[in-house]
Order: structure tokens, then C-alpha cells, then sequence
């Protein structure tokens, strides 16, 4: 198979995992805004970890990235990838019963008791921060990874960066009219976070086999 099909299904699996990003960041704010009584914190909180994971996982994993890269080839940065989807997915299956832990330990341990609300208020960022910061962080590192993939060399660094970025935003937004109007309409909001990990793992398994098709090719 030809270098430039590979990159073009490479292309694809960013654009859906884009739109995966989004449901994720929707459903989750739904379920905090259930367990801690307030949606403002709640899609406050989902919006901060989601960014803060971003950010450490464009850093750090773009640091292996590059080591990846220099040592076992191009083609290997989509096993990589393909990785990283997979770890979202399973994290994305785990994340509806950790809510479950914390709405336990919320409710009937912590908020019965005679806490101030900047103590509860703190607690329960806390709590969501130690769920949503794996997979956030590794959401993060799936673009300096394809962009290690893509980039030939540093000339082409402006152009690869932005048509990865304007794929994978492209499927952010596909992804919040699809949980906004159809998708929680249909599974409700934990189906739809099982239902959108199992298409992350989809996502993995094809860059996968992308990269065991691109180690010769690429």
C-alpha cells in the first residue's frame, strides 16, 4: 500500500478521534453536573482538566514522540498513536465507573458532613481531576505524535501542524452536534461514553495495523 493512502487513513482516524474528544467532554461534564449538583462547576471543572491534560500531553508525549521517532522510524509513530487511542478507550470504559466511586464517596461520606463549600468545592475538582487527567493527557499527545509522523522535514512543519489541526477540530465539532442532537437522545450518557470508547478502540486498532503496513512504506 502507497505512503500517501496510508497518511490519508491516518488523516481519517485523527478526524474521528477528534469527534470521540468532544462527546467525552460533553458526557462528562453531564455526569459531574449529576453527582456534584452544580453545572457550572462541573462543566468548569471538565473544561479545566481537559485543557490542563491537553497541554501536558502535547509536551510530554511530544518529547517521546521525537525519541520514538528518531529510534524506531516514522512508521512506528502511528503504532504509537494507535497506542495512545487504545488508552483512551479503555480509560474511556473505566471513567463511567469511577464517577460511580466518586458519587458514593461525594455524597454519603464528604457532603453529609459539615464542610464549607470552597472545601467541597476543592475536593470535588480534586477528585475529578485524579479520573480525567490520564485520558486528557493522553488526548494531548495523539497531534505532536502525527505530526512527528507526517512532517518530512522542518519546512513542512506550519503545513502539517495546521491540516492536523483542522481535521481533528472539524471532528470536534461533528462530535458536538452528534451528542448534542442525536447520540445521549439515543444511549443516554453513559452509553454514550461506552459507545464512543468502543469506537476509540476501533480508532487504535486501525492506526495499528496502519503502522504495520507503514514500517515498510513510510
Amino acid at each position: 500500500m502507497s505512503p500517501t493512502i496510508l497518511r490519508i487513513l491516518i488523516i481519517a482516524c485523527f478526524f474521528l478521534s477528534g469527534m470521540t474528544g468532544l462527546v467525552y467532554q460533553t458526557a462528562w461534564a453531564r455526569i459531574l453536573g449529576l453527582v456534584f449538583g452544580n453545572t457550572v462547576h462541573a462543566v468548569s471543572t471538565v473544561l479545566t482538566v481537559f485543557f490542563a491534560g491537553l497541554a501536558i500531553g502535547a509536551y510530554a508525549l511530544g518529547v517521546l514522540a521525537d525519541r520514538w521517532g528518531d529510534r524506531w522510524g516514522k512508521g512506528s509513530l502511528a503504532l504509537l498513536y494507535g497506542l495512545l487511542e487504545i488508552g483512551i478507550a479503555l480509560w474511556g470504559f473505566a471513567v463511567p465507573w469511577l464517577f460511580r466511586v466518586v458519587e458514593t464517596l461525594y455524597l454519603h461520606r464528604l457532603h453529609p458532613l459539615d464542610h464549607s463549600l470552597l472545601t467541597l468545592t476543592i475536593v470535588r475538582f480534586l477528585l475529578a481531576f485524579l479520573i480525567l487527567i490520564v485520558p486528557t493527557t493522553l488526548m494531548g499527545g495523539t497531534l505532536p505524535v502525527l505530526v512527528k509522523f507526517f512532517v518530512r522535514s522542518i519546512g513542512e512543519v506550519g503545513r502539517g501542524f495546521g491540516m492536523l489541526y483542522f481535521v481533528n477540530t472539524l471532528g470536534a465539532a461533528l462530535g458536538v452536534a452528534l451528542c448534542g442532537f442525536v447520540l445521549f437522545q439515543v444511549t443516554g450518557v453513559t452509553g454514550a461514553i461506552h459507545l464512543t470508547a468502543f469506537f476509540n478502540f476501533l480508532i487504535g486498532l486501525s492506526a495499528c495495523l496502519v503502522a504495520r503496513l507503514a514500517l515498510p512504506a513510510v
